[in-house]
């Protein structure tokens, strides 16, 4: 199933996004404290109180963004489904991916945690990190290959007017490996596609693939 995350113009959140690729390192723990960890997690989990709680933060959330009304019901529709999966009530996984229109870096951001935050705590996707790379600092097919090898929650891509400009060869490789790695990673890795218009996304890696996985 595939997504369209329509932003406002105009964005409270300002437009500086922050640097680096991973989000919310892992911190190294003692096996002992990270056993003790995971089952108070579980325990978190299992309690329909704390599920509905946490649904209802996440909806709160999604309701503070700064996004289309269709965007939100969205948003909110894919976690209940992740839920609804993870109790058994729906038996189909489906591999989520979104494309988020917007020129604001923190908004993109925030909708792309609240995303990975609801797949984490319904067990849809294995917690992990979102990964955020640039088309700017992508030089080689390898480097986007060794990101989705590193087996992140998501991968937010940014930056698709790069990929637009960049050298013909190197640009058809790399969107043949988005479509490689986006299958082939489709029950463990969520792809976000962030970009200032559909047509700048359409520009950069084509409607054919845009309509596969982001329309």
């Amino acid at each position: 199933m595939y997504n369209t995350i329509i932003c406002k113009e105009g964005s409270a959140y300002g437009s500086h996004g922050q640097s680096g690729k991973t989000l919310d390192p892992p911190v190294e723990k003692a096996q002992g404290e990270i056993d003790a960890q995971e089952e108070n997690k579980k325990a978190e989990k299992a309690s329909k109180e704390n599920r509905d709680n946490k649904q209802a933060d996440l909806f709160t959330r999604i309701d503070g963004l700064f996004i289309s009304d269709e965007s939100k019901e969205l948003m909110k529709k894919v976690i209940e489904y992740m839920r609804k999966y993870n109790e058994g009530i729906e038996k189909r996984f489906i591999p989520f991916n979104f494309a988020i229109y917007s020129k604001d870096k923190e908004l993109t951001l925030e909708a792309t945690k609240i995303i990975e935050e609801g797949a984490s705590f319904f067990d849809y996707l294995k917690e992990g990190k979102i990964i955020q790379t640039s088309f700017y600092n992508i030089e080689k097919v390898d480097e986007l290959a060794d990101i989705y090898n590193s087996n992140p929650s998501i991968v937010l891509l940014k930056d698709f007017e790069s990929l637009a400009k960049a050298d013909t060869t190197l640009k058809e490789k790399l969107i043949h490996k988005i479509d490689e790695k986006i299958e082939e990673k489709e029950e463990t890795t969520m792809t976000i596609a962030s970009a200032r218009s559909k047509d700048s996304l359409v520009q950069a890696i084509s409607e054919d693939v845009v309509e596969k996985y982001f329309d």
